[in-house]
């Protein structure tokens, strides 16, 4: 009878740690796929990382090359301005010419008209 209860006994602790492993094994079979999900999403992760690296790479490159346009223009704006400033300079100038011109030309006139008195004056 000691025997049989012994045996019992080991059977059932057999059948204990059997099902114990089996529940290990479960254990380990949804932890392995918990771990495969995780890897994948981390995967995922790096894939958009590296394409979010890629388009801020691009967008940098597109920002120096905007600079660069900005400078560009910039500099074209700077030299427009100069020619404005040297032909508004050139227009005054030759507002003050024509200025003279006129007064000259007026004196001029105005001599012209007293010569032609003096002539007449001594005609008569």
């Amino acid at each position: 009878a000691p025997r049989c209860g012994g045996l019992a006994t080991a059977i059932a602790n057999a059948l204990v740690r059997t099902q114990g492993e089996v529940r290990t094994t479960e254990e380990l079979d949804a932890a392995s796929g918990e771990v495969a999900r995780w890897a994948q999403t981390a995967a995922h992760a790096r894939d958009a990382i590296r394409r979010l690296e890629v388009l801020s790479g691009q967008e940098l490159i597109r920002s120096e090359r905007l600079r660069g346009i900005a400078l560009s223009q910039q500099a074209k704006c700077f030299t427009l301005e100069q020619q404005i400033e040297r032909r508004r300079v050139q227009a005054q100038e030759m507002q003050l010419q024509l200025e003279h011109l006129e007064q000259h030309a007026l004196h001029r006139q105005q001599e012209t008209s007293r010569e032609k008195s003096l002539w007449a004056r001594r005609r008569q």
